[in-house]
């Protein structure tokens, strides 16, 4: 990865010192070392014990955004939560252990740091998790330790035409679909002329311009492309095989 997680470039600098947990909460004083006038984003990460139940190394679980003047300091406090602590096992419980707080500007820079004992439950190790990929991280997960992981079989849903909502992508409809073949297209060639006027699928960056536009919900596309409201509903009924009344939908704006 060439940037970490939550990392953002700035005119100025700032330091993250005084890292209390009390209260109920967790505070740091955030002060602005440079000349210039800057924005901070404050992150807030927990590492969880790592003698049991697989978890990452960190998660992030909560941040704030301060504007500090040069010289300028401030506190900046985060309300523990439970579930900051808590796993899914029949419902969210929180393990007991001794975690660490964290706190920095992101992922891999997070100079603060503080313990901090829960006195939660003792969970037992799902049966499953033992030399899985999720301990080992060789080979490739399939479709069994899914299941697993989830309790119960793995029931794909298949996007059905007549059925389509906002939710569904041009990729997902464009097989049942005129209108959507159309305008996957549409977005294949709009996409292609940043490429020379070629349709690379073997481009990492065309696949990814691709993924991101014609595989996003019909509401996403709508609202980045500031479209007016009734365009996207009205090919959404065109595509359930409603065509007339996509027509007056579009025609009434």
């Amino acid at each position: 990865m060439r940037w970490p997680f939550g990392y953002g470039l700035s005119y100025t600098s700032f330091t993250y010192t005084d890292l209390k947990v009390e209260n109920g909460q967790a505070s740091v004083t955030i002060t602005n070392t440079g000349d210039m006038p800057g924005a901070e984003i404050a992150q807030l990460y927990v590492q969880p014990p790592q003698d049991g139940i697989h978890r990452p190394i960190h998660e992030l679980k909560s941040f704030w955004k301060i504007f500090l003047q040069p010289g300028e300091s401030r506190i900046v406090s985060f309300p523990l939560d439970d579930r900051y602590f808590a796993v899914w096992q029949d419902g969210w419980r929180v393990p007991e252990g001794d975690y660490t707080l964290c706190v920095g500007p992101n992922s891999r820079e997070l100079p603060l740091t503080c313990a901090l004992h829960i006195a939660g439950e003792a969970l037992s190790v799902p049966a499953w998790q033992k030399n899985s990929w999720y301990e080992t991280c060789q080979d490739t997960p399939d479709q069994a330790l899914l299941e697993a992981t989830m309790g119960r079989k793995y029931t794909p849903v298949v996007p059905k035409k007549g059925a389509f909502t906002m939710d569904n992508t041009v990729e997902e409809m464009k097989d049942s679909s005129l209108v959507m073949r159309i305008m996957y297209k549409a977005v294949e060639n709009t996409v292609a002329k940043g490429f020379g006027g070629k349709k690379d699928y073997g481009n990492p960056d065309f696949r990814m311009m691709m993924a991101s536009i014609a595989g996003s919900p019909l509401r996403s596309m709508q609202i980045s492309g500031g479209m007016k409201g009734g365009v996207m509903p009205s090919l959404l009924e065109m595509a359930n095989g409603h065509f007339l009344t996509g027509i007056v939908r579009m025609m009434r704006g």
